[in-house]
C-alpha cells in the first residue's frame, strides 16, 4: 500500500470507531488498521501546519515530494473504494489541497480514466507547488474546465476545493461549486477535509460538502470528529504519508477519541468473586431542586461503566425517585457540607456538578470534594 495508509472503521454518521496505530497513532507498519488498544490522536490546525513544515524540512525541504504522496495515497483509497470507477470528476482550489487534487488527477488520467477537472473562474493554482502539479496534469493530456460549466456525468467526485485552512463561509461563486457537487448524486471522496468544514472545531460556515470517505492527510484532524463534521465527513481514513518520526517533534495532539474496545482494553480482568469495593468507588454530586434527572443519568453511566460501588449526594426530594429507577446505587440526602465531606473521603472518584444549579453554596461542594479522593483519582466538573 502505498504512502502509509490507515483507516478507521465507522458508522453510517462517520463517528468514530477505530483507534490510532501504536501509541500515538502514527507508528506501525506502512498499511495499519488502528489498533485497540490506543487513542486515535486528533490534531489541530496549528499542529498539522508545523507537522507539514517540519516534514518538509526532514525530506530535503521539497513539499512536492509530500503533495506526490497525498496524491499518490488519494488515488489508492479512490481505487480500493470504488474500484470500478471509471469517470472521475476532480474539483480544485487554488492552494496545496488542490494541487493534491491535480496529482490525483495525473494518476487517473494516467491509468485511462475519463478524468474532468473543474476549478472556478480567477480560482486557478496559486500556490507553487499547486501550479507545479497543474503543469504535470496538463503534460500528461489533462485539460481543465471552468465551472459553470456542468460538472460532467461522473462516478466518484474528488472534493480538493479547500484544505485545513478554511475559516470563513465560502462565497456565492465556491456556495454555488459545493452545491452541485452535493446535488451530483454520486460518491464525493474529500481530500484532507470536506470543503467548507472548519477543520479545528468540525463547523459548516455555510455550504460544506456532503462527502462519502474523506481522506486526512499525515494526521487526523480534531474538527473531523465533532460537531456538522460529522454529517459531511463520511468514513475516514489517515494517510500518514510516511513522514519521518522527527516531524512529530514538538507537537503534541489536541485531542483523543477512544473507542469502545481501546477502552474496554484499559480495564483489569475482574474475578468471578470480586467485590464492590473492589471495583471503584464513585461519588455523584449534584440534582437541585427541578435538576434531580440529572444526577440520576450521572449515576447510572457510572454504574453501566463498571464502577463496584456508585453514592449519590442529592437533595431529599430526589432519594426516592432516583432508588426507584436506580436500586443498585446508595443514595443520600445530604444537607451540609460535612455530609459531602464524608461520603468524599470513600470515593476514588467525584463526579461533580450535574444539576447542581446556580446557589451560591454549590462552589462549598467542589471545596469539599477536591482534596478528599485520592491522589489518582479523575474528576469531572460537569
Amino acid at each position: 500500500m502505498e504512502a502509509g495508509l490507515a483507516r478507521e472503521r465507522t458508522d453510517a454518521r462517520g463517528s468514530v470507531g477505530g483507534v490510532g496505530a501504536g501509541k500515538d497513532g502514527r507508528h506501525g507498519d506502512k498499511y495499519r488498521i488502528p489498533g485497540m488498544y490506543a487513542p486515535l490522536d486528533l490534531y489541530d490546525t496549528a499542529a498539522a501546519r508545523r507537522l507539514d513544515t517540519q516534514a518538509t524540512t526532514l525530506l530535503g525541504g521539497d513539499g512536492y515530494i509530500l503533495m506526490q504522496r497525498a496524491g499518490q495515497a488519494a488515488w489508492q483509497h479512490l481505487l480500493e473504494r470504488w474500484p470500478r470507477a471509471r469517470r472521475i470528476v476532480v474539483v480544485c482550489g487554488t492552494g496545496n489541497n488542490g494541487g493534491d487534487g491535480y496529482v490525483l488527477a495525473r494518476l487517473a488520467q494516467r491509468a485511462g480514466r475519463q478524468v474532468q477537472v473543474v476549478h472556478l473562474p480567477e480560482h486557478g493554482p496559486a500556490s507553487p507547488l499547486a501550479q507545479r502539479a497543474c503543469t504535470d496534469y496538463l503534460g500528461v493530456g489533462g485539460a481543465i474546465e471552468l465551472f459553470p460549466s456542468p460538472l460532467a456525468r461522473a462516478d466518484v467526485i474528488v472534493d480538493a476545493l479547500f484544505g485545513i485552512g478554511l475559516n470563513r463561509a465560502p462565497d456565492a461563486e465556491t456556495t454555488a461549486l459545493i452545491d452541485a457537487i452535493n446535488a451530483a448524486g454520486v460518491p464525493v471522496l474529500a481530500l484532507d477535509v470536506p470543503s467548507g468544514i472548519d477543520a479545528d472545531h468540525g463547523v459548516a460556515f455555510g455550504a460544506a460538502v456532503r462527502a462519502q470517505a474523506t481522506l486526512q492527510f499525515i494526521v487526523p484532524h480534531l474538527g473531523l470528529y465533532t460537531g456538522d463534521a460529522l454529517e459531511h465527513a463520511g468514513t475516514r481514513a489517515t494517510a500518514s504519508l510516511d513522514v519521518p518520526d522527527a516531524a512529530f517533534d514538538g507537537l503534541a495532539p489536541a485531542a483523543h477519541s477512544w473507542d469502545i474496545d481501546a477502552l474496554a482494553a484499559q480495564l483489569r480482568p475482574r474475578r468471578r468473586n470480586t467485590h464492590k469495593g473492589e471495583s471503584g468507588r464513585v461519588l455523584c454530586v449534584g440534582g437541585n431542586l427541578g435538576s434531580g434527572g440529572a444526577i440520576m443519568l450521572t449515576a447510572e453511566a457510572a454504574l453501566r461503566s463498571g464502577a463496584g460501588l456508585v453514592q449519590v449526594a442529592t437533595r431529599a426530594e430526589h432519594v426516592a425517585p432516583l432508588l426507584a429507577r436506580c436500586p443498585e446505587a446508595m443514595v443520600r440526602s445530604v444537607q451540609s457540607d460535612e455530609d459531602i465531606a464524608a461520603l468524599a473521603d470513600a470515593a476514588n472518584v467525584v463526579a461533580l456538578g450535574p444539576g447542581l444549579g446556580q446557589d451560591p453554596g454549590r462552589s462549598s461542594c467542589g471545596a469539599q470534594c477536591w482534596p478528599r479522593t485520592a491522589p489518582w483519582s479523575s474528576m469531572q466538573m460537569a
